[in-house]
């Protein structure tokens, strides 16, 4: 037989399998012989496939106390919160977790917004009170409890479909975790769907230097309105309450973003954490608070001068901001988009 005189070692990333193998050199074994080695592989695999489950029209919620700590873990999230069980609400939607002076609600369908509303209606209950109640996971989803050698506890979740998700490690086991259904919110307005560098961007001559802040072609202005003092005195106070400092307000308009009969306020802001700047939707009778990560206006002179531009196409309604040398790492002119997909505004850089 011929020597071997290399190996290739597969290193996994963290992303990658819960197994590690190592890669076999190739050498001059009997083809037949490889091929049986593919097919026994194959066989191996198919008798350790996962069962499959039927879809499902909710989002799984788990909810538990690690470390004195009431924790919660949104499958449509990516990681855990944590908030007082005493301020923290469940909803027949998603959550609701205290922040500062208001709450921080999370959708089923992934999103989230800021509100000085307090949660209420039918089905909303306390963390707290949840804590109390006997539940048992859905069909397909597993908790895991797995003690580390350091004393700690890694804590994981199994998803129907998916890989193992690890919740966190704790010095303390965790409670028995409480199981929940969210669901998924009913679209509203109308949906915009995304935007691509081939929507009529022009470039500054050198892309490098970015696109120009001007509308793509064959889009039309919306009408947009300066908010009046004592409609910016109220966002004041309420965006103070949500972040906890003292807000200045560089820009503030009431716009129609989402393309139904009422109109949005768009501001640019500094002050406590959080986006530069916010779209303040009224739904009902709750004033919501989404972020959107662009660029404020004011900052210097520049900036200034290149405003945020609020636009319709046949599609949708937008707002876009490319400032001057707004570029990535690859040098590629970035344009931001904020727009609404139907429950929530979104935020997306188009390159």
């Amino acid at each position: 037989m011929r020597r071997l005189t290399t190996a290739v070692l597969l290193t996994l990333t963290m992303s990658g399998c819960n197994s590690c193998n190592s890669q076999q050199p190739v050498t001059d074994d009997v083809p037949e012989k490889r091929g049986k080695r593919r097919k026994g592989r194959k066989a191996k695999a198919k008798a350790k496939a996962q069962p499959t489950y039927p879809p499902k029209d909710t989002v799984t919620t788990v909810i538990y106390k690690a470390n004195d700590t009431t924790m919660v873990w949104l499958e449509t999230r990516s990681g855990t919160f944590s908030g007082n069980p005493d301020r923290s609400y469940w909803l027949k939607d998603g959550i609701a977790l205290p922040e500062f002076a208001g709450y921080r609600y999370f959708s089923a369908d992934g999103s989230d917004y800021l509100s000085t509303t307090a949660p209420s209606g039918e089905g909303v209950q306390t963390f707290t009170a949840l804590m109390a109640t006997e539940t048992s996971p859905p069909p397909g989803y597993s908790w895991e409890v797995d003690p580390a050698p350091n004393g700690f506890h890694r804590t994981f979740v199994k998803p129907a479909s998916g890989r193992m998700q690890r919740l966190g490690m704790y010095k303390q086991p965790p409670s028995k975790p409480v199981w929940m259904e969210a669901t998924r919110p009913e679209k509203r307005g109308e949906a915009s769907p995304p935007l691509t560098r081939n929507s009529g961007w022009k470039a500054r001559g050198d892309l490098a230097e970015g696109y120009q802040n001007a509308l793509p072609e064959g889009a039309k202005p919306l009408e947009a309105k300066d908010l009046d003092a004592q409609a910016v005195t109220k966002l004041k106070a309420e965006l103070k309450a949500l972040r906890d400092s003292a807000i200045t307000v560089h820009l503030a308009k009431t716009v129609n973003l989402d393309a139904d009969e009422s109109l949005e306020t768009f501001a640019c802001i500094t002050g406590g954490m959080g986006a530069p700047c916010v779209i303040i939707d009224q739904v009902g009778e709750e004033r919501r608070v989404y972020s959107a990560n662009m660029a404020y206006p004011g900052k210097d002179a520049d900036a200034a001068a290149e405003a945020p531009l609020f636009f319709s196409t046949e599609t949708g309604h937008y707002a876009m901001f490319s400032p001057k040398g707004s570029v990535n790492e690859k040098g590629q002119g970035v344009i931001t988009v904020v727009r609404f997909n139907g429950n929530a505004f979104v935020t997306d850089a188009v390159y």
